[in-house]
């Protein structure tokens, strides 16, 4: 009976130490998990996931403080912008760092360039151009003592580069995805000799034929032409992800539109149309601008009879002139602002991409137009190309005011200096030279007006 008892505790000795050998084995084929202290910052337990396969403990992936993780990881979000594995396969680097060369996406919100291999491009902040490379107008120069202009540029503007060129797409384009909106007396009949579909949506195209040596402007390429009678359109068509406008500062237009539409101007050029010379036409108000601008402020309550209701008539074709009512002359009906407000779809110039070409600065505008649209190597301009150029001509009505014509006149365009003013400041090829070139012209041309509110 005694060695029956025995026997049983020695089988269940060799039990108990078997059981104790295979578990030391099974120990010993673990790797331990070393957690990575970063210095400066208390420890962590290493975080461990169960393999359900083995049972055996893994590490968890885990980088709160932005360290890459390792070669096989599919994805990296690394909060502080560190760089992802050569084989991570996205990448959301909220500072900026340059994804790895074999990254399939980089979405850089500081706007550092993709590698060579990425597949989809999403920069926000431009490529930098130095400041010498646009010129500054003679009469900027000459002024002497003049203020500076960059202290009224918002902050967000002074922070963009000089002018802002950025790659939008490179190669042959499949369709126009883009607006030129051709503003009357802004030098857009120059510009669209140079675009396929430069004229009018009745008229076959494409209409414009380059020369031999010209190579197709990405303006040319990318945009649907939009101007009289066309401006309708722009809220019938399909969305546009951009928008090229020609402008002009606001009282130069004016300037070039009252002595373009003038019907004295317009028999001595041999070129009267329609109506608009009839002897009876609202323009008998209106023999110069300083009639004009007096008209705009000429209405007097203590006017009677007969002088009150031509003095009426008078103010009120003044007013509808320089406000772009229906009933005014084409291109003092379609002004900046009217096309802004009235034609372009709502909300267009603060949820597309705006891009402008200044008449003042033409030829160097279309050539950041054109580079921000993708276009490299070398962009034509045409500088000897000036279409209705009546300089060599001297025409009955001139561009002479008096200074006390000049604040009226810009009085009445206070309006329209705001809209210009916020379309430069939203215009993606404009930086903050560009901008104060055109605040300097603003201010002499109209220094009673306070642009500072405007910018």
């Amino acid at each position: 009976m005694l060695g029956l008892r025995f026997a049983h505790v020695a089988v269940m000795l060799v039990v108990v130490v078997k059981t104790v050998l295979v578990s030391f084995h099974n120990v010993k084929s673990i790797k331990p998990v070393v957690s990575q202290h970063i210095p400066g910052q208390p420890e962590r337990a290493a975080v461990v996931s169960i393999n359900e396969d083995t049972g055996v403990g893994v590490p968890r992936r885990h980088t709160p403080t932005g360290k890459a993780p390792s070669a096989n990881s599919t994805r990296s979000d690394t909060i502080t912008g560190k760089a992802p594995s050569a084989n991570s396969t996205r990448s959301d680097t909220i500072a900026g760092d340059a994804p790895s060369a074999n990254s399939t996406r980089s979405d850089t919100l500081t706007g550092k360039r993709p590698s060579a291999n990425s597949t989809r491009r999403s920069t926000r902040i431009t490529t930098q151009r130095t400041a010498t490379e646009f010129s500054v107008s003679p009469t900027t120069q000459e002024i002497g003592m003049k203020p500076d202009w960059t202290k009224l540029i918002p902050q967000w503007l002074h922070n963009r580069n000089t002018t802002s060129v950025k790659l939008l797409r490179t190669g042959a384009p499949d369709m126009p995805s883009g607006a030129f909106v051709h503003i009357g007396k802004t030098g857009g009949s120059t510009l669209s000799l140079h675009l396929r579909n430069g004229c009018h949506s009745f008229i076959k195209q494409p209409c414009n034929q380059l020369s031999l040596n010209e190579v197709e402007s990405h303006v040319s390429r990318l945009t649907t032409y939009y101007h009289v009678p066309d401006f309708a359109n722009l809220r019938r068509t399909r969305h546009h992800l951009f928008y090229v406008l020609s402008i002009r500062d606001p009282l130069a237009r004016l300037l070039s539109v009252f002595t373009y539409m003038h019907p004295d101007n317009i028999i001595a050029r041999g070129a009267c149309q329609w109506n608009i010379c009839e002897t009876e036409s609202i323009w008998k108000c209106f023999p110069n601008l300083d009639e004009f601008a007096k008209a705009l402020n000429l209405y007097r309550e203590e006017s009677k009879g007969q002088e009150a209701v031509a003095e009426r008539r008078c103010v009120q074709g003044a007013q509808s002139f320089i406000r772009s009512s229906d009933n005014a002359p084409d291109h003092f009906r379609h002004s900046l602002e009217a096309i802004v407000e009235e034609y372009m779809p709502p909300n267009a110039i603060m949820n597309s991409t705006i891009l402008v070409v200044r008449n003042e600065h033409i030829w160097d505008d279309w050539i950041s137009v054109n580079q921000w649209l993708g276009q490299e190597g070398k962009v034509d301009a045409f500088p000897d190309n000036n279409v209705r150029d009546f300089s060599h001509m001297t025409l009955p009505v001139s561009k002479n005011f008096s200074e006390e014509s000049r604040k009226s006149l810009c009085a009445g365009l206070r309006d329209e200096y705001r809209i210009y003013m916020t379309i430069l400041s939203k215009a993606a090829n404009i930086g903050p030279v560009e901008m104060a070139q055109s605040i300097d012209l603003a201010h002499r041309n109209c220094p009673s007006l306070q642009f500072s509110s405007f910018v």
